[in-house]
This record gives structure tokens, C-alpha cells and sequence, in this order.
């Protein structure tokens, strides 16, 4: 079981516990009995009834009772993950830190290894400083981050979240750090999307640039599986800044198969940075490919600005497809001088592969220049095909964190 679906584990019985969702099973052991009992439920093959005689006896657990089950448990290593945790979180109730103690120089490898995860989550969900000191004095690397990822999980699930937030942000760029940074902005996405906004936008100012380009990013895509057009107007805020960097892309496609219209607008509306120009161009090609009709409306219809620049080349590129004279028309309302050179030079390349007489009768009134000339008489043999991915662009966080 890896560490995520044990932290799962963990999660669904401490909610078990606190609802008390066995309390309604009759009592089939005797804590008093401690060591008989448990062997008695050990043997125990239905799951469900094996569950509810653990969770009756582990009700009953205590100072005095806890060695005799130790005694029980390391004696034969007949316990599951989900039995582990039942003990654990019995024994973190009274003594955390004997438990955590106890459990990692444990001679029985899965108590010393989910025990000790175990007691370090349950620990950290009551009193993560506590369990925080106690996770650091641990020698063993790999074993501390281990505990680490069960001990971020618990602080983050404690009346502590925002200083398990300000962990997170300390710790060096891992995946670990990936991980809890999920696992925290999932805590802060019950609490709705403007939780997290406010969380990244809240962020210390002595973390690293890159983890903050990482929350940033992962919480404008996350923001973007529920409400595209929310993500799109805060991480719009934030345009130019290298925190926000490759936010754009994601969020724009995402709002694109909702609002065609919508995010061309929005991506109108900002400040004229390459990000937003590439994903423009990209978005309104093929905005035109879907619907040429409703591209062309809507651009017909605008008052033209330097902002429009991309969506112009993007349109005019695959309009010089079937109607390259018009074409040449708005490539030529580009205000940019290089952008509108190289969409007249594209245009002119798919006229000449269509009509080459008629793009030459053109091309010596251009007034292009004569290496743009040049690339106009002698095109690839076929359009290159256009880049889709923003440059910039890191790997798309698009999975959706469970609320």
C-alpha cells in the first residue's frame, strides 16, 4: 500500500472513529482480557466483524492494557494496514508520543513502519508541533521523509492548517513537496476557490520563486475544473509576473470549450506579453476551425488594437486558406510591423501554393521586403503545422483535487 492510499486509510477511520460509526456494534471483547480478546479477533476471517471486535477492544485500550496488546502484535504479524491503524489511533488518543516512540523501534516491521506512520498522522491532527519536533529527531533520511508526507497530511487536516501551509513552502523542491502542496491546497479548496487565491496570493514573501510559481499554477488550474472563468479572471491579475508564468494556457482552454467567445475577450483584455499572445493565436485558429462563422463575427465587429494583433494573424492565416485576397486585408490591419510582415508572408505562401500567378501579380506591389518576397516564392511544401503548447508552458496540473 503506498503512502498516498494509506494516507486514505487513515483518513476514512479517524472519520469512522469520530462519527462512531461503530459504537452501534455490540461489544464482542473485553479490554480487560487484552491479550485473549485480541488473539480472538486476529482469528476473525469476516472483515466487517474482525473490525468491529478491533474497534470494541481498542475502545478499551490503555496504559495498563497496551503492553499485553504490544505483547500480542509483535508476537505474529497477523495484522492488516487497516488493523494497524485502529491500534494506532486508539493508543495516539492517550499516549502520542509513547506510541510513536514505541512503534518505531518496534522489532516487527509493519508496526515500525505503518505504526509509526500511523501514530505520526493521528499525532499531527491533535498536535502537529508535537509531532513535528518528534518526526525531525529522527536520523534515518529516508525514513524522516517518509514520516514526513503522514505528518504534513495530519497537520493539514489540524485547526493548524495555514502553518502546515508555511511548512510546505520551506521545504525543498521534491515530490514530497508536490504532494503535500495537493494535499493542502486540497484543504483549502473545501473552503471554496477564493480560499485559494487567498492562500497564493498570502504566500511568505521569503519562499522561493519557483514554489511559488508551483501554487500558482497548480491553483489556477484547480480554481479552472470548477470555474474557468473565475481562474481566468484572478490569474488575469497576475499577467507578466514570473510566479504566474504558464497559468494562461491551461486556464484559457479549459474556459475555450465553455466560452469560445468569452476567453478571447478575457485573453484581449490583458497586457501584451508573449504567453498571452501565443495561446490567443492558438485559441483563434481554432476558434475559426470549430465555428468560422462566429470567429469571423466576432472579429468583424471589434474595434481593432494592439492587442488584437494575434487574433488578426491567427484569422487571417487560415482565412488566406480559401479566401487569400481578403486574407491579405487584415493581415495588413496588424499594428505590429514584424507580426504583420510574417502573417502577410504566411498568407502569401498559401496563396501561392493555391494560385502561384496570382500571389506573384501581388507580391510585386507588396511592398515587402526581399527576403519576405523570397519566402513567399518558395514556401514549404506544406504549412507547418502549428505549435499548440504555450513555450513556456510546464506540465499541466489537470487532475482535479477531491474535495
Amino acid at each position: 500500500m503506498n503512502a498516498r492510499m494509506a494516507i486514505a486509510w487513515l483518513g476514512t477511520l479517524a472519520l469512522a472513529f469520530g462519527l462512531g460509526w461503530w459504537a452501534a456494534s455490540p461489544r464482542a471483547a473485553d479490554p480487560s482480557a487484552m491479550a485473549e480478546s485480541l488473539d480472538a479477533a486476529l482469528e476473525e476471517r469476516n472483515p466487517l466483524e474482525r473490525a468491529r471486535q478491533l474497534s470494541d477492544l481498542f475502545e478499551g485500550l490503555n496504559t495498563e492494557n497496551v503492553g499485553d496488546a504490544l505483547a500480542v502484535i509483535e508476537r505474529e504479524p497477523r495484522m492488516t494496514d487497516g488493523d494497524i491503524y485502529l491500534f494506532m489511533y486508539a493508543w495516539t488518543r492517550f499516549d502520542p508520543e509513547g506510541a510513536f516512540a514505541r512503534s518505531r523501534k518496534s522489532s516487527q516491521q509493519m508496526l515500525r513502519r505503518r505504526g509509526s506512520a500511523a501514530a505520526t498522522y493521528y499525532w499531527a491532527m491533535d498536535n502537529p508541533k508535537a509531532a513535528l519536533y518528534w518526526v525531525e529527531t529522527i536520523e534515518d533520511t529516508a525514513f524522516r521523509e517518509f514520516l514526513t508526507e503522514y505528518l504534513i497530511t495530519g497537520w493539514a487536516l489540524s485547526t493548524e492548517r495555514d502553518s502546515a501551509a508555511i511548512y510546505i513552502s520551506k521545504l525543498p523542491r521534491s515530490r514530497l513537496r508536490q504532494a503535500q502542496t495537493s494535499v493542502i491546497m486540497a484543504q483549502y479548496m473545501k473552503d471554496g476557490p477564493e480560499a485559494v487565491m487567498h492562500w497564493a496570493e498570502s504566500l511568505p514573501e521569503d519562499i522561493s520563486e519557483s514554489y511559488r510559481h508551483e501554487v500558482f499554477q497548480r491553483a489556477a488550474n484547480q480554481i479552472a475544473l470548477r470555474d474557468p472563468e473565475l481562474s481566468a479572471r484572478w490569474i488575469g491579475q497576475h499577467v507578466g509576473k514570473s510566479y504566474a508564468r504558464s497559468t494562461i494556457r491551461p486556464v484559457a482552454k479549459k474556459w475555450f470549450k465553455l466560452d469560445p467567445r468569452g476567453t478571447v475577450e478575457w485573453l484581449v483584455s490583458l497586457p501584451s506579453v508573449p504567453q498571452t499572445n501565443r495561446v490567443m493565436s492558438y485559441l483563434m485558429g481554432r476558434w475559426y476551425d470549430e465555428d468560422a462563422g462566429a470567429a469571423t463575427r466576432w472579429i468583424e465587429a471589434e474595434t481593432l488594437t494592439p492587442s488584437h494583433d494575434p487574433a488578426i494573424d491567427a484569422f487571417a492565416r487560415r482565412l488566406s486558406k480559401s479566401f487569400p485576397r481578403k486574407a491579405l486585408q487584415w493581415a495588413e490591419m496588424i499594428q505590429d510591423a514584424t507580426r504583420r510582415e510574417r502573417s502577410l508572408v504566411a498568407v502569401g505562401q498559401n496563396w501561392f501554393r493555391q494560385t502561384p500567378e496570382a500571389a506573384r501579380a501581388w507580391l510585386a506591389t507588396s511592398g515587402l521586403s526581399a527576403s519576405a518576397r523570397d519566402e513567399v516564392l518558395n514556401p514549404p511544401a506544406e504549412e507547418p503545422a502549428e505549435e499548440e503548447e504555450d513555450a513556456d508552458a510546464e506540465e499541466d496540473e489537470s487532475v482535479e483535487i477531491a474535495p
